[in-house]
């Protein structure tokens, strides 16, 4: 941490960019700025993505703007396609080291954005990845961690890459994006990017950027608060939408096959899509 700490007071450039897409979150959305604005790592941009929200969204990304010179809210019309479109256009106006894109539903511990890039930069890693725990918007409890991703798997090293892990390197990295600090350019240089879907939109990004990352590390601690029972998560919305889980999937293996990576991580990969039977078929084959 001390090169970061030394850049902090020296007021170089952001080093952590974090992306939020913005839909109709008005309910949540307090608690999620709170929790960003609030981390112990200060040296953040916070681009905020309103994605044609038709509730009060617009408003609080404005007050949370004027009050912290941080945030900078960029607005677009919604597709219908999920967040993969408004994920895209925060990348895109980054200009941090590392990203990380959390969801405007959720909120996390503070220390979050400090304990990733510290590992990330302690190992010279590439991605950092952190457990999340769900919290039951019902119950307004969190009811226990999550159980993917599963960093049982990870190897006991300060970092890895799949190489070493090539039986267990998916179970580690999982389809998601929001637990996931990643070194902007590995994206950029290697261009992956969301899938305009309406779920499974992160699987490029969060399967295929451990696979190309030189160095992967993992935080072994819940630094995610994701709120489930809303009814409009995309874990929610995800048998509504199982053609669009058959798109990642396939998005993926096409990626892992050009890679010339895919039969070493096959099995692995295997576990972790085998849940949306629709998939089974490319899986397979």
């Amino acid at each position: 941490m001390k090169d970061i700490r030394r850049r902090q007071s020296m007021g170089k450039e952001p080093v952590v960019s974090l992306v939020i897409p913005v839909y109709n979150s008005a309910r949540y959305l307090r608690q999620c700025l709170d929790s960003v604005t609030g981390q112990t790592y200060k040296n953040l941009e916070i681009i905020c993505v309103n994605d044609g929200s038709a509730d009060d969204s617009p408003a609080i990304l404005e007050e949370y703007a004027r009050e912290d010179g941080r945030i900078r809210i960029f607005s677009r019309e919604n597709e219908g396609k999920g967040t993969a479109s408004a994920r895209n256009l925060g990348l895109e106006n980054a200009s941090g080291e590392y990203i990380q894109f959390v969801d405007s539903d959720d909120f996390f511990e503070i220390d979050m954005v400090e304990s990733l890039v510290g590992k990330a930069v302690d190992t010279g890693s590439d991605v950092a990845i952190c457990a999340g725990q769900a919290f039951d918007d019902e119950k307004q409890c969190v009811t226990g961690r999550l159980p993917h991703p599963d960093l049982y798997y990870a190897p006991d090293m300060e970092a890895f890459s799949w190489k070493d892990c090539p039986e267990y390197i998916c179970e580690i990295a999982d389809n998601y994006a929001w637990n996931k600090l990643f070194r902007r350019r590995l994206l950029t240089d290697h261009g992956l990017s969301f899938t305009p879907i309406p779920i499974s939109d992160d699987q490029d990004s969060s399967m295929i950027a451990p696979i190309v990352a030189e160095r992967v590390a993992v935080v072994d601690r819940a630094l995610i608060n994701y709120r489930v029972g809303t009814g409009t998560s995309q874990c929610d919305s995800r048998t509504r939408h199982p053609e669009a889980a058959y798109e990642g999937t396939l998005s993926v293996v096409k990626r892992l096959k050009e890679l010339g990576v895919y039969e070493s991580v096959k099995q692995s990969y295997l576990n972790v899509a085998w849940p949306y039977a629709c998939c089974a078929n490319i899986l397979t084959g």
